[in-house]
């Protein structure tokens, strides 16, 4: 730009003035809402790339680089976990914006149980059969947290055959069954009570015609 002055009697002075024209304004990058991941066989989860998911604009029509953190191929672990992704957006002016959203972890993959064989169990003195508590019997895993096991009929319950339910649940609510079947049998002797001894007396009969008589 060039400046001119001109006085009342018509003497000029002129200078320049270089103007350098600098984009001081952040580009806009807009985040996607918070949102679901799944882990997998292992309980993790690798963070995969985001920013196609991130729009960003520049207010002169210039590129915008987005950069995530944590960067994509970080592995996180465990259900209910709450991750943090930060979005960067830089112009090639060197201006930025941020703009972040959470992902939470969730489980859905049911646990794994294995019941025992079939069992035959026997009655009590009254002729009854009491279910004990079955659970330590069963197997159970998870990929993510060790199962609770619970059994149907519960502890406590009087049969005299039928199945037994094992369940293993997860702390995330997914749940697996199996069953076995127990035979109630009776195990316990019948009581008998014998009389005392007895003595009888008997008469012996004798043939003379087996006797030999010496004169």
């Amino acid at each position: 730009m060039v400046w001119t002055v001109v006085d009342i009697h018509g003497n000029i002075t002129t200078c320049d003035q270089i103007i350098t024209i600098v984009d001081m304004e952040s580009p806009v990058v807009t985040c996607a809402a918070d949102f679901t991941e799944l882990v997998d066989d292992a309980c993790e989860f690798i963070i995969p790339d985001y920013t196609g998911m991130v729009t960003p604009s520049a207010n002169c029509d210039i590129d915008v680089e987005v950069v995530q953190f944590p960067a994509p191929g970080t592995v996180i672990s465990d259900s209910g976990t709450i991750q943090n992704i930060e979005m960067t957006g830089t112009d090639d002016n060197g201006n930025f914006s941020i703009c972040d959203f959470n992902i939470t972890l969730d489980n859905t993959i049911a646990p794994v149980i294995t019941c025992p064989a079939d069992l035959t169990e026997y009655v009590n003195t009254t002729c009854k059969f009491t279910v004990p508590n079955y659970t330590g019997l069963g197997l159970g895993s998870d990929n993510c947290t060790a199962p609770i096991i619970t059994q149907v009929p519960v502890e406590g319950t009087v049969l005299s055959l039928g199945t037994i339910k094992l369940t293993a649940t997860d702390p995330d609510g997914n749940n697996t069954a199996c069953n076995f079947d127990i035979t109630v049998l009776g195990s316990i002797a019948p009581v008998i009570s014998c009389p005392g001894d007895q003595i009888k007396n008997t008469t012996v009969i004798v043939s003379t015609s087996l006797v030999t008589i010496l004169h």
